[in-house]
């Protein structure tokens, strides 16, 4: 306690430097110290308070400071409150235990933007309490951050340390150690201000006793704030004299005459156990939680007032602070408490007590209180009163788990019987709490605990470590959906798990909920998301907090969400592009190509500017602070533009020590340039040269990476790629070389590490710098540990080359690009690696399980692209990426798969098929514009085999949009976007060819009524034609068709789905859905710009022949009745039908001309019985028969599959709307929809990679869903 005329004088050292730091030894006062600098500072200034708390190990430091930090500068100055509530408004996704991510969004972004109007003030108590448990570098580096412009004054109080030593020897600081004169004037004041609680009446006697006091403190804070509180309870002299016998040299014997005092206690296990749940919780607990939490431990029920007995059952070890929270009283006393040295029966030994809790937790995991109720199916209510520590154990018992000594049977055994029983419980209560992170977290303690010794009984290691797997999974497969839905995890999650899975094997095979027929047992799979851009390819990949984005060659770039997968924006750049990065804040994202820079505002969707470039920019970074963004060329030029209004600052030249010292007869061009502001370096690649190291902060080159001597000399600097290493207590960079090796190089020396071999093109360094992963040209992935270089695991896929690489912003998932698609990947070796979840080892613990080189493989070449199902026969056929068509029993989909014939060339997909029952005829048509019609027969062992009857290829470039066989099998249509024709499948002929305009959305269907007629669905229009000669027999004008008036710029982006209704009904369904994309300037996804669903009900009976229908559907100008304008499958630079290849046949029918008018179609306006707004549509995947009503069955955007009912009497179709079960996300992907279809017996059948599944008795259960 430092008196005010003497403070105020001392801080004005603040003056001549930012950073105050006092220094002292243990229990010397600091804290009060730095408490009494706060209350006199926050009388006159802005000032925030923290408090860094020793022993909590589950405490994520830097990232919590900052966080306090943040919100309490925003209690203090409304400019800051206004600037972060603005901030927070543009729903940025903000990892709250990434410290970088907060500083530089919270702080660097946007609290250091604000004007400060007065001096603010930071006061920062025992900084060296977080130095025991974390490297302050971090720290260090936040702070040299700060400008120097910025009036901000930090207090810092410590112990003196040669670590915090080192971290403020390089910032403009002021140190002062606490001298012995001025702990004993502060103890002085300390004892005279509570003097009245002393045991004495006299006031000379107290005046004695004061002086008394003072002197045997020896200058530790601690013993005199202890004496004087036992000095409350002293009532004789003997007693007083015995409190004052304790001196500063043996500060223990306070704490063992407090030892002694509860060795006389009659509940000396309820002592035992209040100081174990304090020490060892992994949060504080209150004072409720605390009473529970022995009643779990001890079975015993406390009567007494927790709050006025702690300090008795405790002996002054814990306190209760003014938010009701049990504390230990001060860190002497817990490192007293856990020493090793203590010979007591009330030593807290760190893995036997986190056992202690451990067991308790689990006794609560495994109680009637979490016991399932099936009446509770569907509903996310609470369930049964639960006790105030029932929570706590639910998200934190693996932290407890964690550090448990691994010799415990016991624990073992209650694993076993909590994941056999209320595990599924457990998991709805943790996403009713909305921390399904919690699941993350008790995988990776739960493996870290098994790989420690503690799987003895190898049955139960097996079961719990397929668990750690599993729980990680389901927050990836199904997390979204249970936050929505959390008692889903009972019975819609474990049927749609893998059949090796312990979810499955637990709890998969109930008789009355869905179940899951399919070659469902390779496991989960690394592969979570697979993008497919089907014409156009990808090129570069950035990522950031909680978003990616892939660039195309196209000149659109993609945004999407990195937990969902779900597409968020899309820019459209208008070039090849060649690099993209994402601002600290993910606020900005810039992208390059040839000849432009461009920079976007994110939450808005807008450009900012653009940039014309004579050469072309092969690498982007924003600085810290957001103000610029640096663009580096291939002629040597690294250019700063501000961020506003994009006025470049300035431009350099970089030159290379080697290069230019020779006489080149031209310059050399960079090939690759990668920067690092982390490190303030770039490293610049040439054709065949070493890799140069360039500093950013000084502007100057920093040396050559010369790899060291090899037998190929002469290739010895041919180089792949780059990587920088994001940590800058690791300063390396990576190079892999085309013959196979990588090399390690420091930043700054540029000499030589160490080297791995491997052939990798692309590479990429997580964000903690702990692993990195390479793709390879088969396009299969590696994962390294950094520093060892040694393999953790292997993703083998079979593809194009890796393009482009890139970790998500937490670096759990990885996200690649080869070819035209993208994949996003989740290993279970890279949660391991997530410094963000790791805690301090206990003292008895080994070391954590080691990573292990594991391999996943995976081959889509035989990933399934078209698929139909014979509802007579049972049959699915399918047809595959590699041009085979196979078929298989859908009763037994797995099991009985079987080829039945390939179509030409290996890299030709299946796109469209069809089947007829009574011709057993099947026809399919690939990607290369040729078509197969095959006869199946099947022999009397129940064998497949098929016979070519007709083949035949259009010309190269056109592509088959739709195959279909009449309804006797003789004749097979073949559609292709500007023209449709007809073959007879006996003459192997052409027989019919008419041409239509360019049309965005059509079908044919085989009329039900009429064997020998076609419907068509052309643009919102109905035709009927007859199937030998493509005649409409429908009288018609020629009306131009709606799409031709947005040719120029469409104002929408529309899919559609078109359906027949039922073979004894004559409805159609249509199903637009639209987006509005403006004039391709893009903007942010809001809930107004999601797809507009409509449901069209089209009575197809009343089209008639000499029906003239002069009413169109509504022109979209009005997003509520728009209806479909444009298909993004097909291409718009299609001016007129491609025709047919030469096949040697001739046509009965000649090809129209271009002259010929297109065919026209009647209206449809007045054929349609109802329209319906339908939310959410993402795909139909067909309409069944349910209850003598029709249903339309599709999956909603949030992967459910939902139901409305067609023609619902006496109500509209949205109030019928119903969802039944979720679909796992990896099952989904992010461009095209979900192959599915429903049979009629209302089974789902479901494509997933090389695989049929067929999900049964999933349209049992609905749950009403308000529109």
């Amino acid at each position: 306690m430092v008196d005010r005329e003497v403070l105020i004088p001392e801080l004005a050292v603040f003056t001549y430097s930012p950073l105050l730091l006092p220094q002292g030894c243990p229990a010397s006062g600091k804290s009060t110290i730095a408490s009494y600098v706060f209350q006199n500072l926050q009388e006159e200034s802005p000032t925030c308070f923290y408090f860094f708390e020793a022993g909590n190990e589950k405490t994520p430091g830097l990232s919590t400071f900052l966080r306090s930090m943040a919100y309490q500068m925003a209690l203090v100055n409304l400019d800051i409150r206004a600037a972060l509530l603005r901030l927070s408004q543009r729903d940025l996704s903000l990892d709250i235990y990434d410290q970088r991510s907060i500083w530089n969004i919270l702080f660097t972004s946007c609290v250091f933007h604000t004007e400060f109007r007065t001096p603010h003030f930071w006061v920062i108590d025992a900084l060296d309490e977080f130095a025991d448990r974390a490297p302050l570098d971090e720290f260090g580096l936040l702070l040299s951050k700060i400008d120097k412009s910025i009036p901000l004054k930090i207090f810092v109080t410590s112990r003196p340390s040669l670590a915090l030593d080192s971290i403020f020897s390089r910032l403009p600081t002021i140190t002062e150690l606490i001298s012995l004169d001025d702990l004993i004037a502060d103890i002085r004041l300390y004892v005279e201000a509570y003097s009245t609680n002393l045991p004495v009446a006299d006031a000379s006697e107290k005046q004695s006793l004061i002086e008394d006091i003072v002197s045997k403190s020896g200058g530790s804070f601690l013993w005199t704030v202890l004496v004087m509180k036992q000095l409350r309870d002293v009532f004789t002299i003997e007693e007083l004299h015995e409190v004052l016998h304790e001196t500063p040299q043996q500060l223990n014997s306070v704490y063992l005459r407090n030892i002694r005092m509860m060795n006389s206690l009659r509940s000396k296990d309820l002592s035992k156990h209040l100081l174990t749940w304090a020490l060892c919780s992994a949060r504080p607990l209150t004072l409720g939680q605390m009473k529970d939490a022995i009643k779990l431990s001890l079975n015993m029920t406390l009567a007494r007032d927790l709050q006025t007995s702690l300090q008795n059952l405790c002996g002054q070890f814990l306190e209760v602070d003014k938010h009701s929270y049990v504390q230990v009283v001060h860190e002497t006393a817990r490192a007293f408490l856990v020493n090793s040295s203590l010979d007591s029966e009330f030593r807290v030994d760190y893995p036997s007590g986190h056992t202690l809790i451990a067991k308790a937790c689990l006794e609560y995991l495994v109680s009637d209180a979490l016991k399932y109720s099936r009446h509770r199916r569907r509903a996310a209510v609470a369930g049964p009163s639960r006790t105030s520590i029932g929570d706590y154990a639910c998200l934190n018992f693996g932290e407890h788990i964690f550090r448990a000594t691994s010799s415990s049977k016991e624990i073992l055994d209650m694993l076993a019987t909590f994941f056999n029983s209320n595990v599924l419980s457990w998991i709805e209560r943790v996403a009713q709490l909305r921390d399904l992170d919690c699941l993350n977290r008790t995988a990776r303690n739960l493996s870290n605990y098994l790989g420690r010794g503690a799987g003895d009984v190898p049955s139960l290691a097996s079961d719990l470590k397929t668990w750690t797997v599993d729980l990680s999974k389901t927050v990836t497969q199904f997390g979204f959906n249970l936050l929505s839905d959390p008692s889903a995890i009972h019975t819609l999650v474990p049927p749609l798990c893998p059949r090796d899975s312990a979810l499955y094997r637990h709890f998969g095979r109930a008789e009355d909920g869905i179940k899951l027929l399919g070659n469902w047992n390779r496991g989960w799979g690394d592969r979570i998301c697979s993008i497919s851009y089907n014409d156009t390819y990808t090129t570069y990949i950035t990522a950031r907090s909680q978003q990616f984005a892939v660039g195309l060659t196209n000149g659109d770039v993609k945004v999407y969400n990195s937990a969902t997968c779900e597409e968020v924006l899309t820019l459209f750049h208008g070039e090849h592009v060649s690099s993209l990065k994402f601002s600290t804040s993910r606020r900005y994202i810039a992208s390059a190509g040839l000849h432009r820079v461009r920079l976007w505002d994110c939450s808005a969707g807008v450009q900012l500017f653009e940039i014309q470039t004579d050469s072309q920019t092969i690498a982007l970074v924003f600085d810290e602070a957001e103000t610029y963004l640096f663009a580096a060329s291939r002629d040597r030029t690294l250019s700063a533009h501000r961020i506003t209004d994009g006025f470049q600052r300035y431009s350099l030249s970089w030159t290379d020590n080697i290069l230019d010292s020779k006489n080149q007869p031209f310059t050399p061009y960079a090939t690759a340039v990668e920067i690092s502001i982390d490190q303030q370096a770039m490293a610049i690649v040439y054709r065949g040269r070493p890799v140069q190291m360039w500093s950013l902060e000084d502007q100057r080159p920093l040396g050559v990476c010369i790899r060291p001597v090899a037998k190929h000399r002469q290739a010895n600097h041919i180089i792949h790629c780059v990587a920088l290493s994001p940590d800058p207590a690791n300063p390396w960079l990576l190079v892999s070389y085309w013959d196979d090796v990588i090399f390690k190089f420091n930043i700054f020396t540029c000499k030589p590490g160490a080297s791995v071999s491997a052939s990798m093109i692309k590479v990429a360094i997580s964000p903690n710098g702990r692993t990195f992963a390479g793709g390879n040209g088969s396009g299969a992935i590696t994962i390294y540990d950094f520093e060892t270089l040694q393999s953790l695991h292997q993703i083998q896929f079979k593809g194009d080359p890796v393009s482009a690489l890139a970790f998500t912003g937490n670096g759990l998932k990885i996200v690649d690009a080869h070819g035209t698609q993208a994949n996003v990947w989740e290993p279970s070796v890279l949660a391991s690696q997530d410094t963000n979840s790791h805690v301090s080892e206990p003292s008895n613990s080994g070391d954590p399980m080691p990573g292990k080189d594991t391999t996943s493989v995976l081959d889509d070449s035989v990933a399934i692209t078209s698929l139909f199902c014979c509802d007579e026969t049972g049959m699915a056929f399918c047809g595959r990426n590699n041009g085979r068509v196979d078929t298989c029993n859908l009763d037994d989909p797995g099991n009985t798969m079987q080829n039945l014939y390939s179509h030409r060339g290996m890299f030709t997909s299946v796109l469209c098929m069809d089947w007829n029952h009574k011709a057993r005829i099947a026809g399919s048509a690939d990607s290369s514009g040729s078509f197969r019609v095959m006869q199946i027969k099947t022999d009397p062992q129940g064998e497949r085999s098929a016979e070519l009857l007709l083949e035949a290829r259009l010309q190269q470039g056109c592509s088959i949009r739709q195959i279909l066989l009449n309804q006797d099998g003789s004749l097979v249509l073949i559609s292709a976007p500007k023209f449709d024709a007809v073959w007879s499948v006996s003459t192997n002929m052409q027989i019919a060819t008419i041409k239509s305009r360019q049309r965005s959305v059509w079908k044919w269907f085989n009329r039900p009524s009429s064997p020998g007629e076609l419907l068509c669905f052309q643009d919102s229009r109905m035709g009927i034609f007859t199937w030998n000669d493509l005649t409409e027999i429908t009288a018609s004008e020629d009306v131009p068709a709606l799409v031709l008036a947005f040719e120029n710029k469409p104002a929408y982006e529309t899919e559609s789905d078109v359906i027949s209704l039922s073979s004894d009904g004559e409805d159609l369904v249509y199903v637009p859905k639209v987006r509005r994309l403006g004039h391709r300037i893009p903007r942010a996804v809001s809930p107004q710009d999601r797809a507009t669903t409509k449901l069209h009900i089209v009575d197809v009976s009343s089209l008639k022949a000499s029906a003239l229908m002069p009413v169109e559907l509504p022109m979209p100008n009005n997003p509520p009745t728009i209806v479909c304008l444009s298909n993004p499958q097909s291409d718009p630079s299609l001016i007129s039908p491609p025709p047919l290849e030469d096949t040697g046949l001739t046509s009965a029918l000649p090809l129209l001309s271009p002259e010929s008018p297109p065919v026209g179609l009647p209206p449809l306006q007045s054929l349609i019985l109802r329209t319906e707004d339908i939310p959410e549509i993402q795909s139909v995947i067909g309409t069944v028969k349910k209850f003598n009503l029709w249903h339309l069955i599709f999956l909603s955007k949030r992967g459910w599959v939902c139901s409305v009912e067609i023609n619902a009497p006496g109500r509209s179709t949205s109030e019928t709307l119903k969802k039944y079960f979720f679909i796992p996300s990896a099952w989904q992907t992010s461009s095209s929809s979900l192959i599915a279809r429903v049979r009629s017996n209302q089974d789902i059948v479901i494509v997933h990679d090389d695989s049929i599944f067929v999900v049964k008795n999933g349209l049992d259960y609905g749950e009403h869903v308000d529109c």
